[in-house]
Protein backbone atom coordinates (compact mmCIF):
# COMPACT_ATOMS: atom_id res chain seq x y z
CA UNK A 1 0.00 0.00 0.00
CA UNK A 2 1.43 3.21 -0.89
CA UNK A 3 0.65 6.49 1.07
CA UNK A 4 0.63 9.70 0.20
CA UNK A 5 2.37 12.56 2.18
CA UNK A 6 0.69 15.95 1.40
CA UNK A 7 2.61 17.40 4.00
CA UNK A 8 4.70 19.17 1.54
CA UNK A 9 2.53 22.25 -0.18
CA UNK A 10 3.15 25.64 1.37
CA UNK A 11 1.16 26.68 3.92
CA UNK A 12 -0.96 29.78 3.74
CA UNK A 13 2.45 32.00 3.78
CA UNK A 14 5.90 32.00 3.91
CA UNK A 15 8.06 32.27 7.09
CA UNK A 16 10.22 35.14 7.46
CA UNK A 17 14.15 35.10 6.20
CA UNK A 18 17.14 36.27 8.56
CA UNK A 19 17.11 39.48 6.52
CA UNK A 20 13.87 40.44 7.69
CA UNK A 21 14.03 39.21 11.22
CA UNK A 22 17.09 41.92 11.22
CA UNK A 23 15.37 44.02 9.64
CA UNK A 24 12.08 43.98 12.23
CA UNK A 25 15.61 44.43 15.53
CA UNK A 26 16.51 47.29 13.42
CA UNK A 27 13.46 49.19 13.13
CA UNK A 28 12.22 47.89 16.79
CA UNK A 29 15.69 49.69 17.83
CA UNK A 30 14.69 53.03 16.25
CA UNK A 31 11.37 52.79 17.63
CA UNK A 32 8.94 52.04 15.20
CA UNK A 33 5.22 50.45 15.87
CA UNK A 34 4.75 46.69 14.89
CA UNK A 35 2.48 48.18 12.39
CA UNK A 36 4.75 50.45 11.00
CA UNK A 37 7.41 47.70 10.49
CA UNK A 38 4.85 45.51 9.10
CA UNK A 39 4.12 48.10 6.34
CA UNK A 40 7.85 48.21 5.73
CA UNK A 41 8.30 44.63 4.93
CA UNK A 42 4.29 44.36 3.37
CA UNK A 43 3.44 41.67 6.52
CA UNK A 44 0.61 41.73 8.50
CA UNK A 45 0.92 42.93 11.79
CA UNK A 46 -0.13 40.06 13.70
CA UNK A 47 2.86 38.55 11.87
CA UNK A 48 5.54 40.74 13.51
CA UNK A 49 4.05 40.51 17.22
CA UNK A 50 4.12 36.81 16.64
CA UNK A 51 7.79 36.58 15.42
CA UNK A 52 8.78 39.21 18.68
CA UNK A 53 6.46 37.44 21.34
CA UNK A 54 8.21 34.01 19.84
CA UNK A 55 12.03 35.91 20.90
CA UNK A 56 13.12 35.08 17.11
CA UNK A 57 14.27 38.90 16.86
CA UNK A 58 16.68 40.59 19.04
CA UNK A 59 16.62 43.80 19.62
CA UNK A 60 20.13 45.99 20.20
CA UNK A 61 19.31 49.48 21.84
CA UNK A 62 22.19 51.98 22.13
CA UNK A 63 22.96 53.26 25.45
CA UNK A 64 22.69 57.23 25.60
CA UNK A 65 24.36 57.86 28.80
Amino acid sequence: MTELNLTTFPGKGKHLNNWERGQIAFLLGQGHSHRRIARELGRSPGCIDKEIKRGTVTVVTRCHC
